[in-house]
């Protein structure tokens, strides 16, 4: 699901839906070192697609702890910049960093949440073959 959100994010830097995005999107790449407007969207969108990538191949993983730390420093950097632009009155600054602020909490209490002690896949093999899963393994009410 982060790896969505990345990849359709990192377009609006490209591709501006709206005005208010284009205006956005001025006083976000004034918080980058980068004197280019478009050379500064490009290193916005492109962090987001990386971090979309990164969450992506991590989702397959047993381990996923690259796939948030990647995700929460991006939504970090990017309250940062948020941030930057509400002190240079960025038009919805507000709003931008209460949104992208409870999104962060969120891959934060994903990625502190236990791994599951079985995959899904040996899990549907066990039902597969017996019907069900082993005692004690039914899940917290059993």
């Amino acid at each position: 699901m982060l790896a969505v959100v990345d990849f359709a994010y990192g377009m609006t830097f490209l591709r501006p839906d709206e005005a208010g995005q284009a205006i956005t999107n001025r006083y976000l790449a004034e918080a980058l070192p980068v004197d280019n407007l478009t050379a500064a969207a490009w290193i916005w969108a492109c962090a987001w697609w990386v971090t979309g990538l990164i969450c992506l191949v991590n989702a397959f993983r047993r381990e996923d702890f690259w796939g948030y730390a990647a995700a929460l420093a991006l939504k970090v950097a990017y309250l940062t910049a948020v941030g930057y632009g509400a002190l240079h009155g960025m038009p919805n600054a507000t709003t931008r960093l209460i949104v992208w602020g409870f999104i962060a909490g969120l891959v934060v209490a994903e990625a502190r949440r236990p791994e599951p002690t079985r995959d899904i896949f040996t899990v549907s093999r066990e039902l597969d073959q017996t019907g069900g899963l082993p005692p004690g393994e039914e899940g917290p009410d059993a």
